[in-house]
């Protein structure tokens, strides 16, 4: 199944269905959002099996998803602000309790209703958080007005599974 640390094409193929089971049968656990209209990429990225967060991603076709327009919709239990200090974290930015106020507050539409938004602005990103339907809704927009984003909740999580697979795919050439 191994050679040279890497697993081959059998084994490896075995862990994503593995994986794509897993995220299958988790689906429905916690909500998840998708951006309506997207017309590029979208995917199944980050999915933690218990607990959350769960997360989708959406990118410009073509692009990886480090590239501007990017968007990712993150959904997990507890409150936003601990949700976004991990976020901002990653910036080497403090913990939940030393977290710097919001730059402001903006709303949202998802499932078709105004959502309040706390919104932490950095040069080239928006993160904004809220507590939608008692779960911690998290966004992380590049290049895109932040504002303008209209939400939905999925109901059927097959085009992010399969969008996660072709960018597998493409990845491994």
């Amino acid at each position: 199944m191994r050679s040279s640390g890497r697993l081959d094409d059998d084994g490896f193929a075995a862990l994503l269905a593995e994986q794509v089971a897993r995220i299958r049968a988790t689906f429905g656990d916690l909500p998840v959002w998708a951006i309506e209209g997207w017309t590029g990429e979208r995917l199944v990225s980050e999915w933690i099996f218990e607990g959350g967060p769960h997360c989708l991603a959406f990118a410009r076709s073509g692009a990886a998803l480090d590239e501007d327009p990017a968007v990712t919709t993150r959904t997990c239990l507890g409150e936003p602000r601990q949700d976004i200090a991990g976020l901002l974290g990653r910036d080497a930015l403090p913990r939940p309790g030393l977290l710097p106020a919001p730059s402001r507050i903006t709303e949202i539409e998802v499932d078709g209703a105004r959502e309040p938004f706390e919104v932490w602005e950095a040069p080239g990103v928006a993160r904004a958080a809220a507590s939608v339907r008692g779960h911690s809704l998290t966004l992380e927009c590049r290049g895109l007005p932040l504002d303008e984003l209209v939400l939905s909740e999925v109901v059927d999580i097959e085009p992010f599974v399969e969008g996660r697979l072709a960018m597998i795919a493409a990845s491994r050439g």
